[in-house]
């Protein structure tokens, strides 16, 4: 009995042997697997953070680019703002000067057409002033012939008189010439005389009259011009 027993002690020591060979293999084995569990666990964490990184990377020289890329737009942008602002001076330049040209032109041809129509205007009276003074030599011999009617001699000089009031509305008007001084610009000699009722150089007869338009001398009166009388009374000396 006594050996039984001793067999049974040795079998329950292998045994308890064996349950905790294989606790201790257990545990490894768990061990292991929290070990191989945490390392991957270790790794994806890694990978995830550097592919953060990455990521952050990308993004970063993905603003850095669209930075770059709208401020090269900005400066082409502002190149050709600046551009259009030369474009548009220089436009507004050369209508300013175009205005101003036709300004000119459109000032010059007014002058032009109204210097022509003086010069036709003053065309025509110069030819109808020869027709006025046949109208006044026509009234002074009817009023000089006792046998003219009076009709006629009133008729000639109704149209003589509406002849110089049309002349008058064109700015047409006789120039004065009898009891004034000679003026060579509106007068023409045509004889001296000695004259004591009259200063020496003033008009004392008038052989043709003359007419002005405006300022302009159409045609100078003729006159005769007085040379006066000396203390002695002899003529002057000129």
């Amino acid at each position: 009995m006594p050996s039984e027993s001793k067999v049974d002690n040795e079998s329950r020591s292998t045994q308890e042997r064996t349950g905790s060979d294989s606790a201790l293999s257990a545990e490894s084995t768990q061990d292991g697997t929290v070990t191989d569990a945490s390392e991957s666990t270790g790794a994806t964490e890694s990978a995830d953070v550097q592919g953060s990184a990455e990521v952050q990377e990308t993004a970063d020289a993905q603003e850095t680019a669209d930075a770059q890329g709208t401020n090269e737009a900005l400066a082409a942008l502002q190149k050709e703002l600046e551009q259009a602002r030369t474009d548009h001076a220089e436009l507004e330049e050369g209508y300013l000067r175009l205005r101003a040209e036709f300004d000119n032109f459109r000032r010059r041809t007014r002058q032009e057409v109204d210097e022509i129509k003086k010069r036709a205007a003053e065309d025509l009276i110069t030819a109808l002033l020869p027709i006025v003074d046949n109208l006044e030599r026509a009234i002074e011999s009817i009023r000089s012939d006792e046998r003219a009617p009076k009709q006629l001699v009133d008729g000639v000089e109704l149209i003589a008189k509406q002849f110089l009031n049309e002349l008058a509305k064109a700015g047409v008007a006789p120039i004065e010439a009898v009891g004034r001084p000679f003026d060579p610009v509106k007068h023409e000699a045509i004889a001296y005389e000695e004259s004591a009722k009259h200063p020496d150089g003033y008009v004392i007869a008038e052989a043709q009259r003359g007419y002005i338009l405006g300022d302009k001398v159409l045609r100078p009166s003729m006159v005769k011009v007085s040379q006066g009388v000396d203390e002695q009374g002899g003529q002057s000396s000129e």
